[in-house]
C-alpha cells in the first residue's frame, strides 16, 4: 500500500509532537506496535525517507508533513500547537547547485569582494573591469582555496520589455520519475576552465558559460544564441552572496539575458518548464514558491533593476 509508510509516520508524530528522521519515526512505530505487518524490508528508513520526500515535494499544498531540517518531518497541523517545545519552524532547501564533475571551475579571490556585495535592498551594478575578475584561478572541487576564494556560481535570468521568465524546476526522484520543484527565474551553472574565451568580453568564459546554460534549457537556436554572444546580449548585474548556508564557499553572479522579441523559449531540458513571463509586481505565484536566489532578487527590488534597464 503506497500511503501506509505515510499513515505510519502521521501517527508516530501526533503521539510524540515533535519533528523526526525516519529511522526514530520507525524505531518508534515498531516500539508501539504501528507498523503494519505487511510492511517488511531492511531498508524501510529509506523506502520512508523517500515516501516522505516525494510527498513533500510532489503534493506542497495537500501534504500532511513538511520539514523541520533537511532529514526532520513534522506535521502541518501541529506547528504551531503551543504544548509543542521543538523548534517547529519551516526549513527551506536551497535552489540545487550544479553538480560539479570533476574538471576545473572558476574561483575568485575572496579579498576585495565584500564591498561589491550589495546589503539589504541597497542596488549593485558591477562590471568586468572590477578588481575581482582579475584576481582568479581555476580549480578542482579537491584542490580548491579554502579561505583565499570562492567558487563563482552563475544565475542567468532572461528579460524581455518589462517580464522576467520564470519556470518550474524539475526534479527526478528515486524511480527516475520527473517531480515539480520550485519555480526560479535564473538557469544555474559554473564556469569551467575549457570554457575560457580570451576574445569574449570578461575573457574568463563566463559569458560563453551563461549563453550555453541558456541554449540547454531555452532551446535556443544556433541564431539566437550567436546574436546573444556577438551583440552583448548578456550582461553581469552583480554579485549576491546568499546567507542560506554560511559554509557555502560560493558567490552568486547574477547575469541578465535580455531577449529579443521574437524568440520564445521552449521546453529544451527536462529540469526546466512551464515557462511564464512575470513581472515584479506580478510574479503569479507567492515568493515562497520561488527558489532563494529568486526570492532575494524579488525581495531586493533588483527584478525592478533588470527590467527597467
Amino acid at each position: 500500500m503506497s500511503n501506509a509508510y505515510l499513515d505510519v509516520a502521521e501517527r508516530v508524530l501526533r503521539i510524540v509532537k515533535r519533528p523526526l528522521n525516519p529511522v526514530e519515526i520507525l524505531e518508534i512505530a515498531y516500539e508501539t506496535h504501528l507498523v503494519p505487518p505487511h510492511l517488511f524490508g531492511a531498508t524501510q528508513h529509506k523506502t520512508l525517507q523517500a515516501r516522505l520526500s516525494e510527498d513533500v515535494l510532489h503534493h506542497p499544498e495537500s501534504s500532511k508533513f513538511y520539514r523541520t531540517d533537511p532529514a526532520l518531518f513534522f506535521l502541518k497541523d501541529l506547528r504551531f500547537d503551543p504544548s509543542i517545545k521543538a523548534d517547529t519552524s519551516e526549513y527551506r532547501a536551497p535552489r540545487r547547485s550544479k553538480f560539479l564533475k570533476r574538471g576545473k571551475y572558476l574561483y575568485l579571490a575572496s579579498e576585495g569582494i565584500e564591498r561589491l556585495v550589495p546589503k539589504d535592498d541597497k542596488p549593485f551594478k558591477i562590471g568586468f573591469d572590477e578588481g575581482c575578475f582579475r584576481n582568479f584561478a581555476f580549480f578542482s572541487d579537491w584542490d580548491a582555496p579554502i579561505n583565499e576564494g570562492l567558487l563563482l556560481r552563475l544565475f542567468i535570468v532572461t528579460a524581455r520589455n518589462d517580464s522576467v521568465l520564470s519556470f518550474k524546476l524539475g526534479y527526478r526522484n528515486i524511480n527516475n520519475e520527473i517531480l515539480d520543484g520550485e519555480r526560479s527565474i535564473g538557469f544555474g551553472s559554473v564556469v569551467e576552465e575549457g570554457a575560457r574565451d580570451l576574445f569574449g568580453v570578461d575573457g574568463l568564459g563566463i559569458i560563453s558559460s551563461a549563453i550555453s546554460e541558456l541554449a540547454h534549457n531555452l532551446g535556443m537556436p544556433p541564431r539566437i544564441a550567436e546574436q546573444a554572444r556577438y551583440e552583448n546580449l548578456v550582461e553581469a548585474v552583480g554579485l549576491l552572496q546568499p546567507i542560506f548556508n554560511v559554509h557555502d564557499r560560493s558567490i552568486h553572479l547574477i547575469l541578465v539575458y535580455h531577449c529579443p522579441d521574437e524568440f520564445e523559449p521552449i521546453q529544451g531540458s527536462l529540469s526546466s518548464k512551464d515557462f511564464r513571463w512575470v513581472t515584479a509586481a506580478n510574479p503569479t505565484n507567492r515568493f515562497e514558491d520561488y527558489d532563494v536566489i529568486s526570492r532575494e532578487l524579488f525581495f531586493r527590488s533588483i527584478v525592478t533593476k533588470i527590467i527597467s534597464n
